[in-house]
């Protein structure tokens, strides 16, 4: 009887010190992966989460300008610190960059024919927090037939976050009524994203 209990209890003895040591460390290996590819996916989706909104924005700015502009008569790019004087008889596009101006920077603005005061395209919300940039130029494509005098405006919008900028895209239409000889159409004019300059549209 002493024999049966003395090995029942010989192996009832539990784990050993070195047993418990890497079964602990398995443990913290297990959770510490766990954690990792909880933290990257967080990281993942929130990357995704900023894309889809900096598209957006980006989308929103381009179909802005693009209803504006579609059946505009003549176009203007103008570099200026303040709303040119030519800009009578036109609306106006421009973002807000440069001190002398009353708007808030990195946002767009549309200044209606007659009206004294631009007003915020989307407001503040809208945002989100960033800002941006356009680059804006009129061109003609080089492989277009002569008899086709039809010219495209091509806008890159710039995202900034901090002052960084995370994104950027262009787009590229086709301005309907650009195929007229008389049309004064700016031709290959690019403007410097940090630079002021207005979108006059007549």
């Amino acid at each position: 009887m002493r024999k049966i209990y003395g090995n029942i209890y010989k192996h009832n003895q539990g784990f050993t010190v070195v047993e418990l040591i890497v079964a602990l460390s398995i443990s913290v290996i297990v959770i510490v992966g766990a954690g990792m590819l909880l933290i990257s996916g967080s990281n993942l989706l929130a990357h995704q989460v900023n894309k889809a909104e900096q598209e957006s924005i980006t989308d929103a700015t381009v179909e802005f300008i693009k209803e504006r502009m579609l059946y505009a008569q003549s176009v203007e790019i103008v570099r200026s610190q303040t709303v040119p004087g030519s800009a009578l008889g036109a609306d106006v596009l421009f973002v807000g960059s440069s001190p002398t101006q009353t708007a808030t920077q990195g946002y767009l603005y549309f200044l209606r024919n007659g009206d004294t005061s631009p007003v915020n395209a989307f407001g503040d919300a809208f945002y989100m927090g960033s800002k941006v940039s356009l680059d804006y130029s009129v061109i003609v494509p080089n492989d277009m037939a002569n008899t086709d005098q039809s010219k495209y405006f091509k806008v890159t919008v710039h995202i900034f976050i901090n002052g960084a900028e995370h994104y950027q895209a262009t787009k590229t239409f086709k301005l309907i009524n650009s195929d007229s000889s008389d049309n004064p159409l700016n031709s290959e004019q690019v403007i410097g994203q940090n630079e002021p300059f207005y979108l006059l549209i007549k």
